[in-house]
C-alpha cells in the first residue's frame, strides 16, 4: 500500500555511489595530501545538480584521515584538524570494518549547519586494503522529510514516524507532528520490542499486530528499507477521526464518490467506443483503430481511484481494530 522506503533506498544509494566514485578518485590519483582531496570532493559537489545540492546539509562533503581527525569540510582543508569520536560518530568504526560501504550513524546536529541531520559515512581502502579515511557527508532532515511529504498520496490524513533499526533511535517525523502534545499508548521498551520485531520480519511492508497511537497519530502500517537501518511507521492523525462511526460516514462519503467516479468514467468509455463504432460504420470517416483515452486524463482518475482505496482500506481496517478494542479509538 505505501513505499516511503523508495525515498530512503533512491537517496541513499545515490550518495553511497557517490561516495564509490569519490574514493576511487583518491585512490587512482593517489591522493594524500589535503589539498589534493579538497579538490577533488570540490569537483564532485559541482557536479551535482540543484535537486542533489538541496538534499545534502553541506556544501561539501568531509574527509576524515586514517587516524580520526577531520581534515577537510565544506570550508576547505582545515588548519587545526578536529578529532572524531566513534561516540560522535557510529560510522568511524563501521566504516572501518566495512569500506566501500555506507554507513548510517543516529540521527545528530551538524557540526557546521547546527540543523538536524542524517551522518552517512562511507570507508576507504587502498590497493593492498589499507584503511586511507572516510567519506562523511550530513543528509539533511528538514529536506529528507518535504521529500517524503510529498510523495505522500492523501498527505493531509498520512503521517510517519522514522527509526534507526541499529538502535531503534529516533530519526524524523512528519512536519506537523512536532508540534503536537507529547504522548503515547506504547512505552520505551514496548515501542523498541515493537521495532525489534519488524527488523526481523521478512516482509518490507505490512500492518502492525495492533495500533499504537504516539503524539496523535494511530499508527498502523510500516515500511523497512533493504540496504540501509530505516523502519518507517506510517499512520492518520486521530484527530481528523472522532470514533467509529465518523469512520463509517468517511467510508460511505468515499464510496459515493468512487461510484461518481466510476460512473463518470464509464460514461466516458461509452462514448470513446461510440465513436469507433460510428467511425467504422461510417463509409465517409476512415477507421479509426488507433483511437486511445488521452493518457493524461486516465492516469489523473486512476490515481483518484488509488487514493480513495487506500483511504478506505484504512479506514476499515481502523474499525475492525477498534472493534477487537471494544470501541477504544
Amino acid at each position: 500500500m505505501f513505499n516511503l522506503s523508495f525515498v530512503f533506498e533512491t537517496t541513499f544509494t545515490h550518495i553511497e555511489n557517490m561516495m564509490f566514485f569519490i574514493g576511487k578518485q583518491i585512490i587512482q590519483k593517489k591522493a594524500r595530501s589535503k589539498k589534493t582531496i579538497d579538490n577533488i570532493l570540490s569537483n564532485a559537489r559541482e557536479n551535482l545538480d540543484e535537486t542533489q545540492q538541496k538534499i545534502f546539509t553541506y556544501k561539501n562533503f568531509d574527509f576524515i584521515d586514517d587516524k580520526n581527525f577531520l581534515i577537510v569540510n565544506e570550508k576547505g582543508v582545515i588548519v587545526k584538524p578536529q578529532e572524531i569520536t566513534e561516540e560522535k560518530r557510529s560510522w568511524i568504526k563501521t566504516a572501518k570494518e566495512t569500506p566501500w560501504k555506507g554507513h548510517v550513524a543516529t540521527r545528530d546536529i551538524g557540526m557546521n549547519t547546527q540543523k538536524p541531520i542524517v551522518p552517512f559515512g562511507f570507508g576507504i581502502t587502498d590497493v593492498d586494503n589499507n584503511h586511507i579515511g572516510i567519506l562523511g557527508i550530513g543528509v539533511s532532515i528538514d529536506n529528507l522529510k518535504k521529500t517524503i511529504e510529498d510523495s505522500l498520496l492523501m498527505k493531509s490524513h498520512y503521517k510517519f514516524t522514522v527509526y534507526n533499526s541499529n538502535d531503534m533511535s529516533f530519526v524524523m517525523e512528519s512536519s506537523d507532528n512536532e508540534q503536537e502534545e507529547k504522548y503515547s499508548s506504547i512505552n520505551p521498551q514496548e515501542l523498541k520490542e515493537l521495532l525489534i520485531n519488524i527488523k526481523n520480519k521478512e516482509s518490507l511492508s505490512g500492518t502492525l499486530s495492533e495500533t499504537i497511537n504516539i503524539n496523535g497519530v494511530d499508527y498502523i502500517f510500516y515500511n523497512k528499507t533493504i540496504n540501509f537501518p530505516f523502519i518507517i511507521l506510517i499512520g492518520i492523525k486521530r484527530r481528523k477521526i472522532f470514533n467509529t462511526e465518523d469512520l463509517e460516514r468517511q467510508i460511505l462519503k468515499m464510496n459515493e464518490q468512487k461510484r461518481y467516479s466510476e460512473m463518470f468514467l464509464t460514461s466516458l468509455l461509452y462514448l470513446f467506443q461510440t465513436k469507433m463504432i460510428n467511425s467504422i460504420t461510417d463509409e465517409r470517416v476512415q477507421i479509426q483503430t488507433n483511437f486511445k483515452i488521452p493518457k493524461v486524463f486516465s492516469e489523473n482518475v486512476n490515481n483518484l481511484i488509488l487514493e480513495l482505496e487506500q483511504l478506505e482500506s484504512f479506514y476499515e481496517l481502523k474499525i475492525e481494530r477498534d472493534i477487537l478494542e471494544e470501541g477504544k479509538v
